[in-house]
């Protein structure tokens, strides 16, 4: 028989022709999709997609009985049955010719035996090995991860009746049960885990429910047992041994005997009768399949009930509703005249009955209750089962409670066999609901939730937020109101009885001091309950970019180890909470769930204490880690250290503070930033430091000074003026390398940042004491070479010198201090996130004071303000600045060519007639000194380099400088070198006025820097030099020192004047081993001598400068 005639007349013979017709439009039109056809032993299951007016699983299932096709068709679609989603899809496994041939191979008749018994003997034979090897290698295909149970619950559909429901139960590798899902006979993933026992049920359990004419989820995975079918198939279901009392615990349910029972009257205390059925001394549940059924939980037994009534009359009267008090005569009556009824007791009949009123007591019952959601075709028609808090509501009448949803006007109550009868009070109930706030409880049915057991009952905190609010705020107020409030034991947010006892904080040093374990908590019924994991946890709910987002108003409550819930004061939380949220990373927490901290984190102890505000804090251990916490945040408590005689020079007050701080410093092995303003004595404060080290024996090593090459010379000579004991090398230019393998002879070793990439390899095989850097901006990029370098240098105490610790944003400083203090402000990552961007984008005040307060013990930084008191009105300070390059080649070349040339006019003319050429070659050397580009002729012009090591060192100070506030009046000689400084300041986008000999408006500049338009002041000495009043500077430079001193004091004295209210530091920029250099320090020696080398008078001669004190001034260093 061909599968073309096997399937169409089948077709035709099981669907009406409308239907036909309809299914074979929907063929034609191509509509099916997804045709899957599987085939075991009798069965073949069709499964496919259908496109209607939504896309539509069907399922046919094709069994074989007598040589005839058995077809049964079910589909997600209205119709559900035998529709024409099942013709189009039939009608295409007759268009797939190899599917068909294969289910048609499964379903042809068997083949007629001869009649031979050794014959027939040999054949089945042969037949049964075939079928047992098929059958292994069915079941050796089964995905045995996941197992199908059968679960027996009460169904309300027929009433009191039975139905299974199948679950898919993985099973563990390890042994034992796992996780569980909804079996859906419709998903073909799902199907290969079904044994062959299974499939044959469930088809069963199909044509059960279809006998039984009752309908259900066809996509679902429960049956309802009714009728004699399906009374039979009980018996298989309990055979599987995988079949359990509504869930898979404990024993599986076994087949019990028949047992003899009876009924009877049972009375509940509203007054109400129901008659159920009685077994004696066994306490049982009843349903009805055909015949009634009992189920003995105890003994895991079901079986069937032996009555003295027929069937159908049992199964009514187990259906039997509760009789109300005044209707019991009626039935009573009944009872008596009915034969079917007969020796079947009859309900009792009470004394009296009367009516009262009360009000009635609002009541609530919180739980934890299961819910489902029901599925759809994109979750594979499976429920999703929801555990979730939920509320009932009933309203207490004297002890009877009526609950939600309950529609009786009516009720009775039964007291010593009189029957009370009450009316409900259905206003004072709605009241008592208007109470209730929607944003807490979302009714179950309004969830679009199915599950009639809990139908009028609410799901708390369902749309909103943690249920423990609820707990915490809505039940004391109820309770306020007149609710009974009753929780169950499994309600999963229960409030923490008992109150805090007290607040602790322990604190475990581990043996190297180095680092400490940290446990903040609190104390209830004596037991102390550890906060940091909780806290944790609320620091990833609460922190938004690197900030913490906690309400003034917002509650905090957190759930203990006990499960309970607590609230906890929440300014109190917050402040915690800001003081440990840059002190969390997600490695954070120890074993013992304690915060790893470094000592470097020590003063956050102090901020904790603060932050628990009225609060005793109980300290447990600790002790010498509390003491450097109480001296970090209070430094100005640190003893004074003695200067040491070798130390040629005075130390101001504020001054003798910085050296307590870094010997401070030095004791606990910290480094730090010494931030003061320019001119306030940073390199001076260092070199006390390492006068005090050497002098006390500790400095056993060389201490690394890197500095900017402008300073370099600038060191020495501060080493060379007050510690004079500290034997100093300068490592720098080319004869440096002879003195790397001799390093250990020195005190104190000079050397730049530009030559650090030179030298890396010498200094990072060398152990230093002291690391130094002096202008430590020069490291702001934590990733560039520099930076990388210094972090690399082994150096046993580490110290930053900077009057600009950040210039443009917060990574500058974190880059500071990962070089002096690794890991005090975090990885980057985690400092950009706590503090940089909560800072520089947000605007997070509270984070910008708990960061002051982080790098406070580490960083002392005195303004000119702060320290007036110890400062003279005038400070003057030489900045020497070392040429380079090609700028000192060019220095040189003028040198020695205009001495040569001097000393011929001198030959020539003699001494006082050669005073022209002698200004002249001066003239040009200081040129030198102040700009290459200043000099005219051939000497520049064969060079292009225009590189100043003199103009760099004042743009770096004068960035420095406008940062911390100052006014600056800047004085040149040279209205050529005016106009070079303009232009880098153009470059550099610093605002200033001009006033040179050009300036016809001089009031206008003038006013523009006293009224602190602009922050510096250009001017020409000769132009500018006298006659201004400038008291709104407190700044003066000397670019290029005059040769007359009174000349420059009276250039200063434009600022230091009458009317000056505050310090004026005046720099004299001097370029060093040059003929500036020996003019200076000629100036106070023969002032008169250099008035007269410089006039233009005729008689200058006269004071006596002699051919010695020329030869001084060309010679070389």
């Amino acid at each position: 028989m061909s599968s073309n005639q096997l399937f169409l007349s089948d077709i035709r013979s099981y669907f009406s022709s409308v239907v036909y017709e309809k299914g074979k439009k929907y063929f034609l039109q191509q509509r099916v999709s997804d045709l899957e056809i599987v085939s075991d032993d009798d069965i073949t299951r069709v499964h496919s997609t259908v496109q209607g007016k939504e896309l539509y699983k069907t399922r046919i299932d094709v069994t074989k009985k007598s040589y005839k096709l058995h077809l049964f068709s079910t589909c997600s679609c209205p119709v559900q049955y035998n529709c024409k989603h099942a013709v189009a899809t039939l009608l295409m496994c007759i268009k797939n010719q190899a599917q068909t041939r294969s289910m048609t191979r499964a379903l042809l008749p068997n083949v007629q035996m001869p009649k031979d018994p050794k014959l027939t003997t040999w054949l089945e034979q042969i037949r049964n090995a075939c079928a047992k090897e098929t059958k292994q290698s069915i079941e050796s295909q089964i995905d045995k991860s996941y197992s199908l149970f059968y679960l027996l619950k009460p169904s309300q559909y027929p009433p009191a009746s039975l139905k299974v429901e199948l679950i898919l139960i993985r099973q563990l590798k390890a042994g034992g049960l796992g996780a569980t899902k909804y079996f859906s006979n419709t998903a073909n993933s799902q199907r290969r885990h079904l044994l062959l026992v299974d499939k044959e049920l469930i088809v069963k359990l199909e044509i059960g429910q279809r006998l039984a004419k009752e309908r259900h989820s066809i996509m679902g995975c429960d049956y309802v047992l009714k009728g004699e079918y399906a009374e039979q198939l009980l018996p298989e279901i309990l055979a599987t041994e995988r079949c359990y009392w509504d869930s898979v615990k404990g024993n599986a349910l076994k087949m019990g005997g028949e047992i003899q029972g009876h009924f009877q009257w049972q009375i509940d205390n509203e007054g109400l009768q129901s008659l159920q059925p009685k077994i004696e001394e066994r306490a049982c549940h009843f349903f009805s399949i055909d015949n009634l059924w009992y189920l003995d939980k105890k003994k895991n037994e079901i079986g069937c009930l032996a009555l003295n009534v027929n069937k159908r009359v049992a199964s009514l009267l187990l259906e039997a509703p509760k009789i109300s008090p005044e209707y019991i005569k009626e039935v009573s009556d009944f009872f008596d005249n009915e034969p079917v009824t007969a020796g079947i007791a009859k309900p009792k009949i009470f004394k009296s009955t009367r009516t009262q009123k009360i009000k009635p007591v609002p009541c609530m019952r919180l739980f934890q209750g299961n819910v489902s959601l029901p599925g759809n075709y994109k979750t594979g028609w499976e429920s999703v089962a929801l555990e979730h808090p939920m509320a009932e509501i009933s309203f207490d009448y004297q002890g009877t409670k009526i609950k939600l949803g309950d529609k009786r006007d009516v009720f009775h109550h039964l007291e010593n066999d009189n029957i009370i009868r009450w009316r409900r009070d259905k206003n004072a109930e709605k009241k008592a609901l208007e109470q209730l706030n929607s944003e807490d409880l979302v009714l179950v049915d309004d969830a679009s939730y199915y599950n009639s057991e809990h139908k009028y009952n609410f799901l708390i905190g369902y749309e909103c937020k943690n249920p423990a609010y609820f707990s915490i705020n809505t039940i004391p107020e109820l309770r306020a109101k007149g609710w009974h409030i009753e929780i169950a034991e499994n309600y999963p947010y229960q409030l923490e009885e008992n109150e805090i006892e007290d607040w602790y904080s322990l604190i475990e040093e581990e043996s190297n001091h180095d680092w400490f374990g940290l446990e903040l908590g609190i104390i209830i019924n004596g037991e102390k309950i550890n906060l940091l994991p909780i806290i944790k946890d609320l620091l990833q709910k609460w922190q938004i970019n690197g900030h913490m987002n906690v309400q003034e108003a917002e509650q905090v409550v957190v759930k203990l180890p006990n499960g309970r819930y607590l609230q906890l004061p929440t300014d109190r939380v917050r402040q915690i909470l800001n003081v440990l949220v840059e002190l969390y990373d997600r490695e954070s927490l120890n074993d013992a769930a304690q915060l790893r901290l470094s000592r470097l984190h020590a003063a956050r102890l102090v901020e904790l204490e603060k932050a628990w505000g009225a609060a005793q804090l109980r300290w447990i251990g600790g002790e010498r880690l509390k003491q450097l916490a109480d001296k970090l945040t209070h430094f100005k408590g640190i003893k004074s250290v003695p200067l040491p005689k070798t130390f040629k020079g005075e130390l101001r007050p504020y001054q003798q503070e910085g050296l307590n701080w870094l010997q401070f410093l030095r004791e606990y092995e910290l480094g730090g930033i010494l931030a003061d303003d320019m001119g306030l004595g940073k390199t001076i404060q260092a070199l006390a430091h390492l006068v005090v080290e050497k002098e006390s024996g500790r400095l056993k090593g060389p201490s690394l000074v890197i500095a900017p090459t402008s300073l370099m010379f600038n060191w020495q000579m501060e080493a060379q003026r007050f510690a004079p004991n500290l034997k100093v090398l300068v490592s720098h230019g080319p004869d440096r390398i002879k003195h790397f393998s001799d390093l250990n002879q020195y005190d104190v070793i000079l050397t730049t940042y530009t030559l650090l990439s030179y030298d890396k390899t010498t200094l990072l095989e060398q152990s230093f004491y002291f690391l130094i850097l002096d202008e430590a901006q020069f490291i702001k990029n934590a990733k560039n070479l520099t930076a990388q370098i210094a972090l690399q240098i082994n150096a046993k105490y580490r110290i930053c010198l900077t009057g600009t610790p950040m210039e443009n944003h917060l990574g500058e400083l974190w880059s500071l201090f990962h070089f002096m203090l690794p890991g005090v402000l975090g990885e980057e990552k985690h400092f950009k996130s706590i503090f940089r961007t909560p800072i520089e984008k947000h605007g997070d005040e509270v984070r910008r004071a708990h960061l002051k307060n982080r790098i406070a013990p580490f960083i002392l930084r005195r303004n000119k303000e702060e320290v007036a008191l110890d400062l003279p009105e005038k400070i003057e300070i030489l900045q020497h600045v070392e040429l380079e390059g090609w700028q000192r080649d060019l220095y040189e070349t003028i040198r020695v060519t205009m001495r040569s040339k001097v000393q011929k006019e001198i030959a020539k003319l003699g001494l006082a007639r050669s005073h022209i050429f002698i200004l002249e070659a001066l003239l040009k050397l200081r040129q030198a000194c102040c700009d290459p580009r200043l000099i005219k002729g051939a000497l520049a012009s064969s060079k292009k380099q225009n590189k100043s090591a003199k103009l760099s060192l004042l743009m770096n100070m004068i960035s420095e400088l406008l940062q911390e506030g100052r006014r600056i009046l800047l004085f040149s000689q040279f209205t050529e070198m005016l106009a070079l400084i303009e232009q880098a300041l153009l470059k550099e986008k610093i605002a200033y006025v001009k006033l040179t000999g050009q300036t016809r408006d001089r009031a206008t500049p003038v006013q523009q820097f006293q009224s602190g338009e602009v922050p510096l002041f250009l001017i020409s000495l000769k132009a500018g030099g006298t006659g201004l009043n400038l008291t709104a500077a407190d700044t003066v430079i000397h670019y290029d020192p005059w040769w007359n001193p009174a000349v420059e004091n009276q250039a200063t004295d434009r600022a230091h004047r009458i009317g000056q209210d505050k310090t004026v530091f005046v720099y004299k920029l001097i370029a060093k081993s040059t003929v500036e250099e020996k003019i200076l320090n000629m100036q106070s020696q023969k002032h008169a001598l250099m008035q007269g080398v410089l006039s233009s008078n005729k008689g200058a001669a006269k004071v006596g400068f002699t051919e010695e004190d020329f030869q001084a001034l060309f010679e070389p260093f």
